[in-house]
């Protein structure tokens, strides 16, 4: 009897073993469970017990995503579906109807994870000195330093979009989800609001490889 298949399964039990690693913790925020791919913000466990960049910290109970451009909030992690949904944290300290974003949404390019076909980009021209294509958003007071635009990002025409930056003091790119966009589209500039303040979608790696570590708890 040949040595080989023994052998072969022999290493399938070791890898399932170093794959089931006893250091890393599942964690509770709130009412959310916080897993592989994520780790605790701040803690001295292991790098991989989560993906580089998607650290989380519990404050007051509520889970917040540390990304490379700003904090979010975490309204929800589909583990399922490897999808997590966020709202910029700063925007939920604003005005409910009219806050001010600051920055745009970016994370680290080995983070593993990317946007979903359910967002879509707003984009914001903060303090122009010249009039854009459109009525400029109702709430912010421009203080004599220029009108504040928000647009779809894809209706911008890409031989204005060179122009209307070079015009405005501040240009900002952010997510949303496409279903609330629809609902306020037709009267965005006064109520992007609601699209800000229900967020938008991070889907982490599916492929076969990462596939089968997260399958196993990530270890």
């Amino acid at each position: 009897m040949s040595l080989l298949p023994i052998l072969s399964f022999s290493l399938l039990l070791l890898s399932i073993h170093n794959y089931s690693s006893p250091d890393c913790n599942r964690f509770q925020c709130g009412d959310l469970t916080i897993d592989y791919p994520f780790s605790l913000y701040d803690t001295t466990n292991p790098d991989h017990c989560g993906l580089p960049g998607l650290l989380i910290s519990c404050e007051n109970h509520v889970p917040i995503l540390h990304l490379q451009s700003a904090n979010y909030t975490v309204q929800g992690i589909n583990y399922e579906n490897r999808t997590i949904a966020l709202v910029d944290t700063d925007v939920l300290d604003q005005n409910e109807t009219c806050p001010r974003v600051k920055n745009n949404v970016t994370f680290f390019a080995n983070a593993g994870i990317d946007y979903t076909n359910s967002d879509v980009n707003l984009t914001f021209f903060y303090e122009c000195n010249i009039a854009l294509n459109s009525s400029p958003i109702s709430c912010f007071t421009s203080n004599g330093h220029g009108d504040s635009y928000v647009f779809r990002t894809s209706d911008i025409p890409s031989y204005q979009y060179p122009t209307w930056s070079a015009a405005c003091q501040l240009v900002v790119v952010v997510p949303v989800l496409n279903y609330y966009l629809d609902q306020v589209y037709n009267d965005l500039n006064s109520a992007f609001g609601v699209a800000l303040r229900n967020g938008f979608q991070l889907g982490w790696n599916s492929t076969t490889n990462c596939t089968k570590c997260l399958d196993n708890g990530g270890q």
